[in-house]
């Protein structure tokens, strides 16, 4: 495996955060519960402390944002909505993006036919929902600077200025 460049440079890309942070809430704002539920899910996440609100000035380390929207799946009976995070947005095509600075690991799937010729041996399977597993990644701290990202402070006036933007 090749190895990373131990110092990659990824770019300060507010104004790309902004932007999309801009139209997501344009779209969500249409059905004024679509803004309700992607925010609900935010202040959910933050009151595990899956996320958390950091200063604005403050930063440990490289600085990046995560530009995020919202994917509506209305058939679904549990989750209708979901906020999907862009690691791999660049600000030019020459810039690298967060995906394209990280590690990357061993392939842990199994083969999938495999898998489910196994599954299939037995007369009875047992299936288990983990909720939402991968949000339970930590993160070093002079790391964490590198995934923030920018929402509204009042859903109920879902104006995007400076005002009313949290990070």
């Amino acid at each position: 495996m090749a190895k990373k460049n131990e110092s990659p440079e990824l770019p300060i890309n507010r104004e790309l955060a902004l932007g999309r942070l801009k139209s997501s809430v344009t779209r969500l704002n249409k059905t004024h519960e679509l803004l309700e539920k992607y925010n609900d899910i935010l202040e959910d996440q933050l009151c595990k402390g899956v996320i958390e609100k950091v200063n604005q000035r403050e930063q440990d380390g490289m600085l990046h944002y995560i530009p995020h929207h919202a994917v509506v799946t209305p058939q679904k009976t549990t989750t209708k909505v979901r906020v999907v995070y862009d690691a791999s947005a660049k600000t030019k095509s020459t810039n690298n993006s967060l995906n394209e600075c990280l590690f990357g690991g061993p392939v842990l799937l199994q083969d999938l036919c495999w898998l489910l010729m196994r599954f299939r041996m037995h007369p009875i399977a047992i299936m288990a929902d983990i909720d939402k597993a991968f949000l339970q990644i930590g993160l070093q701290r002079n790391q964490r600077d590198v995934t923030r990202f920018l929402w509204i402070k009042d859903k109920d006036n879902p104006s995007v200025n400076s005002d009313n933007i949290q990070e």
